[in-house]
């Protein structure tokens, strides 16, 4: 008789320890978090986990960029000699933008874009954004729906000879 009240006691066990429990609150989401990990701001975290080359001119030569936390590098890898360097001293080319967009430039922020060489390879081609105004065109003021958006910021079109490589 005992078993029997035994093997009963032992099936009913689970029910009498879940009656127990107090029900939780439902799990609020937390967007501000989740808004901490957004593409965006792991973009800023991450850096480069991966190059994408670019090739010169047809040739077997290519250059690539990769950031790390100490800043944004350019090499040039040339595959027949075994050999990877630096494509520019950033420091150099900073202070020598500085000069000409007449904006202050930090080295291990370069924002250098459509990077290419030019034809005989002894050049790059670049443009760097300035932060300072210019007033658009007449053209481009009358194709805007906004006419009071007049201003632009200023592309400088530079040239930088690597006569080092």
């Amino acid at each position: 008789m005992h078993k029997y009240y035994l093997i009963l006691a032992a099936s009913l066990l689970p029910y009498v320890s879940t009656a127990q429990q107090a029900k939780e609150a439902p799990i609020k989401s937390n967007y501000q978090l989740a808004a901490k990990f957004s593409p965006e701001k792991l973009k800023k975290m991450i850096f480069s986990t991966s190059i994408k080359p670019n090739w010169i001119n047809f040739s077997d030569r290519f250059w690539y960029d990769y950031a790390s936390p100490q800043g944004r590098n350019w090499y040039i890898v040339n595959p027949a000699l075994k050999k990877k360097e630096l494509l520019f001293n950033n420091d150099n080319l900073a202070a020598q933008i500085t000069k000409i967009v007449k904006n202050p430039v930090d080295a291990q922020h370069l924002e250098l874009q459509g990077l290419r060489f030019t034809e005989d390879e002894k050049k790059l081609r670049f443009q760097i954004q300035s932060t300072k105004d210019t007033v658009k065109s007449k053209d481009e003021i009358q194709k805007l729906k906004n006419k009071s958006d007049t201003t632009k910021k200023k592309l400088f079109y530079l040239e930088y000879d690597l006569s080092g490589i």
